[in-house]
């Protein structure tokens, strides 16, 4: 970066590093060291400008990519585009400094010591040389953004891959500050070490896990699952690792999970009833039937009526059904589940409006016993009440379960 005596080039690629930045950040949020890199490694690299111009240049990018980085976001947030960078899980005060003291240790051991082995003893080495102490001190200080960044939010590790830009600098430094046989010597086992990382890289499975441990570490609650939409691994066998660990995450077992948009096992509109909402149907448990442990459950009900499901081996539509007030989304012949076999009791929706029933599976009344891969349609039907106070009815919408 040589503007010579007036320096306007300089500030030009300040400005465009910077926002080179921010549009990188927009993309992956370790982009967040960018311009902190440039504008470290400019300060030391020209000691021929003053301390003042080297300050408000590597200030210019650093301020460029800020503004770049929240102005893309703003817009991609206003077309509706879900920005989500990472930043904002962030912790604060005590509690980022703390988890920053009790990792950074480790992570700078795994993404930048031990990917470039020996190269950063060599820059490390650097710094007892006068002449190449400020480089180093600019190279080091340039990756500790991402190493915080990384430390705070990433559960699992990267072996250096966002880091391999400091590579080249580490090896000039090296071939600076020792002989240039044991610098040759020194590259040759840095390519080793990281072919070898590379041929014992962590599945893409044994990541998902990691990750989601990161991310348990960090809200600091329970167990998590994350789920992609999107499977990361293309193929034929989308999500064929979360489906495997919990069916329940596909009930209507079409292959795309339930949370997923167009994955849906609920299905059918009905009419809105006593509430003003529409009743709502879901299943808790699982659709395995060796586990015989199937929960549905109806919310968004008139309170204190009276209620039962109904399920069908077809889906249909009926609407209005049976002169009340819901559609039924089943086709027939419908069957009615009780609260209990031997009682015949009905459901009560109770104060809260909602209602629950635990299958017994195996006696599930059928023409013949259920069996793996035979699918079921749900539905409730429920009374209330018109605005006249007559009676009526009404039904929720409906759910799909394949059982395995």
């Amino acid at each position: 970066v040589d503007g010579g005596p007036g320096g306007a080039e300089e500030v030009g690629v300040a400005l465009a590093v910077g926002a080179t930045a921010g549009v990188a950040t927009q993309v992956h949020s370790m982009g967040v060291f960018a311009s902190g890199l440039f504008a470290l490694w400019f300060w030391a690299s020209r000691p021929d400008l003053t301390r003042s111009r080297r300050a408000a240049q590597g200030l210019a990018a650093i301020a460029t990519h800020a503004l770049v980085f929240l102005a893309f976001t703003a817009f991609w947030q206003s077309l509706g585009w879900s920005v989500g960078s990472a930043l904002g899980a962030l912790p604060t005060g005590a509690e980022l400094f703390g988890r920053l003291m009790s990792g950074i240790a480790i992570t700078a051991w795994r993404e930048l010591l031990l990917p470039f082995l020996p190269l950063p003893l060599f820059a490390a080495w650097s710094l007892t040389q006068a002449s190449e102490r400020p480089v180093a001190i600019a190279l080091f200080a340039g990756c500790a953004p991402y190493l915080a960044l990384s430390t705070l939010i990433l559960g699992v590790s990267e072996h250096g891959a966002y880091l391999a830009a400091v590579a080249a600098p580490m090896s000039l430094l090296a071939a600076r500050t020792a002989p240039l046989r044991l610098v040759a010597a020194a590259a040759v086992l840095t390519a080793t070490v990281t072919a070898g990382l590379t041929w014992n890289h962590d599945s893409e499975g044994a990541r998902y896990r990691g990750f989601v441990t990161g991310l348990e570490q960090l809200v600091g609650e329970g167990r998590m699952l994350l789920l992609y939409c999107e499977d990361p691994v293309p193929g034929p066998d989308a999500h064929v690792d979360e489906l495997a660990a919990d069916p329940a995450l596909d009930w209507n077992g079409d292959g795309v999970l339930d949370a997923c948009p167009g994955g849906e096992a609920t299905y059918c509109d009905v009419n809105p009833n006593a509430t003003g909402a529409t009743g709502r149907i879901r299943a808790e448990g699982s659709p395995v039937l060796l586990d015989n442990a199937l929960t549905l459950q109806a919310d968004q009900l008139p309170a204190n009526q009276f209620a039962y499901f109904v399920y069908s081996a077809t889906q249909g539509f009926t609407n209005p059904f049976g002169g009340g007030s819901g559609a039924l989304c089943l086709g027939a012949p419908l069957r009615r589940l009780n609260l209990t076999a031997s009682s015949g009791a009905v459901l009560n929706s109770g104060a809260v409006g909602a209602v629950s029933l635990t299958l017994d599976l195996p006696s599930l009344p059928q023409p013949a016993a259920l069996a793996a891969g035979e699918v079921l349609h749900f539905q409730l039907w429920h009374r209330e009440l018109l605005p006249s106070g007559a009676p009526t009815s009404n039904t929720t919408n409906a759910i799909s379960i394949l059982f395995r």
